[in-house]
């Protein structure tokens, strides 16, 4: 079973039409949360990735668009294996998208982290 985020979120709650995600009830509803959680990041990874690229020569850029790519097929991977033991469950949904939103929140820290020393650097 392979989850899609428009699934999760796109689906509201029956009994209250809005999610408590620091409280899910059931496994839908953490199934929601965690797609919610990973869509977040997400969002904030390609805002962070377009501001960086923005600031890059073309030589850097290129080369960022290609690790770039490389990471998600690399994040994709790794996320469906972590979960792999869950497949075709209720639970595979939340333990792919949890991975995916740790993996993007890591990647966002090792993308902060070149910003920084690279301002060093100029500094």
């Amino acid at each position: 079973m392979q989850a899609n985020s428009a699934n999760f979120s796109s689906q509201s709650n029956p009994r209250s039409g809005a999610i408590d995600c620091s409280n899910p009830q059931t496994q839908q509803e953490m199934n929601q949360c965690a797609a919610q959680g990973y869509e977040n990041a997400d969002r904030e990874l390609q805002a962070m990735y377009q501001q960086m690229q923005g600031q890059m020569s073309d030589n850097a850029r290129s080369q960022l668009e290609t690790a770039q790519k490389e990471w998600v097929e690399f994040r994709t991977a790794e996320c469906r294996l972590e979960a792999k033991a869950n497949e075709g469950g209720s639970m595979y949904p939340t333990v792919l998208y949890r991975c995916m939103e740790r993996v993007t929140r890591d990647r966002m820290k090792q993308l902060q982290e070149q910003v920084n020393v690279k301002r060093q650097i100029v500094n």
